[in-house]
């Protein structure tokens, strides 16, 4: 089984698949909403809430300015 990277097991799997499809295999969000059998503002609000969920769990590898 392939091993996860900690920021992916943060987010639900609904919100992960979004990412996945967006970012791994390059799908626009019409092709993401066709894909899953879904509308396309589920995909865009998962795709918000996810980002925003990697944004703060990826927070600390920000520089930060003196």
């Amino acid at each position: 089984m392939p091993r996860r990277c900690g920021w992916r097991s943060t987010l639900p799997d609904d919100e992960r698949e979004i990412v996945r499809l967006q970012h791994m295999q390059g799908f626009t969000q019409q092709q993401i909403a066709d894909q899953l059998g879904i509308a396309v503002g589920t995909v865009k609000s998962r795709s918000f809430r996810a980002h925003r969920a990697l944004a703060g769990a990826l927070a600390h590898l920000r520089e930060v300015a003196p």
